[in-house]
């Protein structure tokens, strides 16, 4: 050997995916690898780097480092007795040293383990490494890390790649190269197989797309439409599946009503009329909703192979089906397959698996390449409490019984479910510097033992009394995730396979830390903490955005609190407690015992979301210093939520349905819209709201109207910086400054690990605007306040499917509405009319359905209350509806008349009275108590006055809408004493003033 040359790893391609190897201290450790190699530290021989540790001096190997530098060594003479290594051209009966590695990781730490188990005769795991080559370590099995290859504290067991080089862990099978022929007239090639079912196939390492309707078709985040995975009403439409000649071993995957997840069932054949024979469902614990048909896709259905990269495989056949890209000759391309039913599926790469008794612990995973592991949507059946969501307990690491472990470094991509799971006892866990995409479902997961939690619940209906309760305060056993961390690490594009997935979650754990992280491109929550047992979380530094992309009704942060107190709530739950929970104000703190800290984060949703979301529950937090750049802070019931010094672009603050005496705080806080309280007054309106800045006068008076924001500011300028990119800093002399605000750093928020900060995308900022929410005022509706649900907001607090329907506020004691059994906060959603069942989208529907019933004195509705579909009739005794040719309505001055109208247009009897002139008026004489006006609403804006038994006019208005719609109610008024009253309707501006109807309750 007569010349040296060291060489550094390669400048990373986009499309590359490095191991961790970060900073000075590293690049040292690489050279002096570089050097060891090329002699003089411990020797050379053999194609690995030897450790930094353990060698021994130069061609005397007394440690000096005297002798030749570039000497040779004997290839003999082992180079480090303590590591082991595996290279993809080694065998598994080699030594597995560097000379002679083995072949697979299965052999290094079967390995390992036995000399830990052999004692003072073995080798210890403490300090010890296992190194794997350059190339791709496909795995035939599950490996599992026991207590016995535990390290010590600052020398763990390690299993890592060898310096500067690639080392991939895969959980698929190598088919090589196949014999393939095509194609054929439809673009098709095919290839034999051994009949071994799989779920993924990969194409020179890209993973294609199974035969599925519709078609395939990215995330687009230019668009504003949630893509929902590009599901159709046709996907199981009778007409389709006629075409279909076995579709047994497909899968429909299908949107919950209600858009809070999605529900997969595989196909087990098709009925003699069309229809599929489908599993029982899984992935969602909110079954109650039902599955949403008209947003779905089939998947693995011969017929359905049609596009390129779409493939299937007839297993029976032993045959596969491809269409590769356009130009694209599959023929002697590299194919791998992953998961499957019968064989070689690997769901879990690398298990580290102790108890509390026997911990696995001091152990690292660290500068992998994790890749390729099976399908897991068909296992997600195990409820997480009473969340929404449903998971399957495991992950390309799966991680139980652990303390003191770091998972650090890696890269995972091209999974078919979770990554990391942190399942159970564990203590001390670090899951930092990663990078984790395209996967099957969550990135992280923090998840307990239910066996852990007092008086668990895990279905949304469940309640336990509080005679029934167990009080102890906190957890029933040890069982759970605590004191761990995931950090600096970077996520995106996750939940390819499942919807209800997040970056992290944390369920049934105390004291996780969440700290700098960017995380985008989820189906739904970037972070979400399903319940609040036991808190003490502290998610901080974090950047999340691009959320709920496939979803509806979250937010980028979501949490749920339906611990065992929130069990007592009464029928129709209103926010308010009944008396054990009113009597026990302890009761929300047994499981939320310490607070979670959600503080200096940047969260943007998309298009309708929360970028933060409280919802049913959640007690114990404190949320300051975040900028929320889209979907603003919505805090649903629950207990002692402080609210401070946080930054609310373009939106505001939602607070829905409080508890009385709830201790909830929303202070020094910088606001851009009114507040959008729903269930909200001066008995339910938390222990301080004060001290921010609002957006307009009218705002600020709004909240002043429910006791709140008495010393607060308006401004339509907080004064930001540099909106545009990002800085929200406050200027010296804005005055978000006067109420308390105070400035915080606005370039901490993401990934900080220097290997994955250029890699990581950022969010778009919005100029920034005041928002201007113009609501539908509330009418009468047979001696109810009903109003539209127009919001993001109104459907969350109802838990509606979509923003449609008719909200009810409050109900008239003794009015035919409360005489027919409707309650406040119900939410109609259909009525029966001429025997067909209509949707109620608005109160224009409402009161269409009303007029059309009229003559037959009831109207059967469907309404939402506390979740559940309720149906019943309507029944109107009081009322007398006229139309807009009725003797009792006088018209003054050039009033015109319109018959014979479209009947889309939605008018009563296809007719209106129409004026244009300003100062024409109306008026109605009647006996009653009460009086409703209905007229259309159109594309122009109208004002008008009215008067009432001669009182002041009043200055009213029908506002603009984009389609014309007839029959909105324009003026109402109920609980008016007996007798006879007079009311004047006078157009003032606008163009056409129309009346439709007139509706009287006697």
């Amino acid at each position: 050997m007569t010349g040296c040359a060291v060489f550094a790893p390669a400048t990373r391609k986009k499309e590359w995916r490095w191991p961790s190897f970060i900073g000075v201290a590293v690049a040292a450790m690489v050279l002096m690898f570089g050097l060891q190699g090329c002699g003089g530290g411990s020797g050379g021989g053999g194609f690995f780097p030897p450790p930094v540790a353990g060698g021994g001096g130069g061609s005397g190997g007394d440690g000096s480092g005297g002798g030749n530098p570039v000497a040779p060594v004997d290839p003999a003479t082992p180079v480090d007795m303590t590591n082991l290594y595996v290279s993809p051209t080694g065998n598994d009966q080699n030594p597995g040293t560097q000379a002679k590695p083995f072949a697979t990781l299965k052999q290094a730490v079967s390995k390992a383990t036995s000399d830990a188990q052999a004692g003072a005769g073995g080798l210890a795991p403490a300090g010890r490494t296992i190194f794997l080559d350059e190339g791709t370590h496909y795995l035939a099995s599950t490996i599992v890390l026991g207590p016995e290859l535990s390290g010590a504290p600052g020398k763990p067991f390690t299993i890592t790649a060898v310096p500067g080089k690639k080392a991939v862990v895969s959980g698929a099978r190598n088919l090589g190269v196949l014999a393939w022929t095509g194609p054929d007239g439809s673009g098709r090639w095919t290839a034999a197989t051994d009949g071994t079912d799989f779920d993924d196939l990969y194409v020179n390492g890209e993973r294609q797309i199974r035969a599925r309707f519709p078609n395939f078709q990215p995330r687009d985040l230019s668009s504003t439409t949630k893509h929902f995975f590009n599901g159709s009403a046709a996907a199981t439409a009778q007409a389709r599946v006629a075409r279909w000649h076995n579709p047994k071993g497909g899968y429909a995957h299908v949107m919950l009503n209600a858009e809070w997840g999605d529900i997969h069932y595989r196909i087990n054949g098709k009925n003699a009329d069309n229809t599929l024979n489908l599993s029982e469902g899984t992935g969602n614990n909110r079954m109650e909703q039902g599955p949403n048909w008209s947003v779905s896709f089939v998947e693995n259905i011969f017929e359905e192979l049609d596009a390129p990269q779409e493939w299937f495989h007839d297993v029976a056949a032993k045959k596969l089906y491809f269409i590769p890209k356009a130009g694209f000759d599959p023929t002697g391309a590299k194919v791998e397959v992953s998961g499957g039913a019968d064989q070689g599926l690997v769901e879990q790469l690398i298990v580290l698996k102790g108890s509390e008794a026997t911990p696995i612990h001091d152990v690292a995973i660290k500068g992998l390449t994790l890749t390729q592991t099976g399908n897991t949507f068909m296992k997600t059946t195990e409820p997480l409490l009473r969340s929404d969501w449903k998971v399957f307990r495991g992950g390309a690491i799966y991680i139980e019984g652990g303390k003191d472990l770091e998972i650090a470094g890696n890269d995972m991509y091209s999974m078919g479910g979770n990554a990391v799971f942190v399942s159970g006892y564990n203590r001390g866990v670090a899951v930092r510097g990663n990078e984790i995409s395209d996967i099957g479902a969550s990135a992280i997961l923090f998840v307990g033992s239910p066996d852990a939690v007092r008086s668990p619940g895990f279905q949304y209906a469940d309640r336990t009394s509080y005679a029934d309760m167990d009080k102890t305060p906190g957890p029933k056993t040890n069982a759970y995730p605590s004191q761990s961390i995931a950090e600096n690490n970077l996520i995106h594009d996750i939940g390819t396979r499942e919807k209800q997935a997040t970056g992290v979650e944390i369920s049934m754990s105390s004291h996780i830390t969440v700290r700098s992280n960017s995380i985008y491109g989820t189906p739904r929550a970037g972070i979400n903490i399903g319940d609040g047992t036991w808190g003490g979380h502290v998610l901080e530094f974090n950047d999340v955005f691009d959320t709920v992309l496939e979803t509806g009704d979250h937010g980028a942060f979501n949490s749920w609190g339906r611990d065992r107190y929130w069990g007592q709530l009464p029928p129709g739950n209103s926010g308010n407690a009944n008396a054990d929970l009113a009597a026990h104000p302890e009761m929300p703190y047994l499981d939320a015992m310490d607070p979670t800290t959600i503080r200096n984060n940047r969260f943007r949703g998309f298009a309708g979301s929360w970028d933060i979301d409280l919802d049913d529950g959640s007690s114990n937090y404190v949320i300051e210093n975040n900028v929320l750049l889209q979907g603003g802070l919505k805090n649903r019931e629950g207990f002692k939520r402080i609210n401070r010094n946080n930054i609310l672009v373009n939106n505001t603050f939602h607070a829905h349905v409080w508890f009385a005496k709830s201790l909830d705080h929303f202070e020094k806080n910088i606001v851009m819209g009114a507040y959008q309280p729903i269930g909200i007054g001066t008995g339910n309106n938390g222990e301080l709201v004060d001290n921010n800045l609002l957006p307009t006068t009218a705002a600020l008076k709004a909240a002043q109207a429910l006791g709140w924001d008495a010393n607060s500011k308006v401004s339509g300028d907080p004064m930001f910086a540099d909106a545009l990119n990002g800085d929200f800093t406050v200027a010296a002399s804005s005055p978000a400054l006067a109420v308390g605000f105070q400035n915080f750093a606005m370039d901490k928020f993401g990934v900080q690990d220097p290997r994955l900060k250029p890699r990581a995308l950022k969010p778009i900022f919005d100029p920034a605007n005041i928002q201007v929410v113009v609501l539908e005022t509330p009418s009468d509706f047979l001696g109810a306040k009903v109003k539209s649900v127009e919001t993001e907001g109104e459907r969350s607090a109802a838990g509606l499917p979509s923003v449609a329907g008719v909200l009810v506020q409050s109900v008239l004691a003794g009015s035919d509405a409360a005489n027919s059994g409707v309650l406040a906060n119900d939410v109609f959603l259909q009525a029966t009319v001429a025997g067909q069942v209509k949707d109620i989208v608005d109160s224009n529907d409402l009161n269409a359905a009303l007029g059309a019933e009229a003559a037959n004195g009831k109207l059967h509705v469907k309404v939402r209350r506390n979740n559940v579909m309720t149906e019943f009739d309507l029944l109107f005794p009081s009322l007398a509806v006229h139309n807009d040719d009725w003797t009792g309505i006088a018209y003054t001055s050039s009033w015109g008349r319109s018959t014979g109208r479209n009947p889309a247009s939605g008018d009563f009897n296809f007719d209106v009275h129409y004026t244009q002139a300003n100062g024409d008026a109306m008026s109605v004489t009647f006996n009653g108590t009460g009086i409703r006006v209905l007229a259309p609403v159109d594309t122009a804006a109208v004002q008008f006055s009215s008067a009432l038994d001669g009182a002041t006019a009043q200055a009213m208005t029908i506002p603009a809408v984009a389609v014309y719609k007839g029959q909105r109610t324009i003026y109402s008024v109920s609980g008016l004493p007996a007798g006879s009253h007079t009311l004047v309707l006078k157009k003032v501006s606008g163009a056409y003033f129309q009346i439709d109807r007139v509706d009287l309750t006697q």
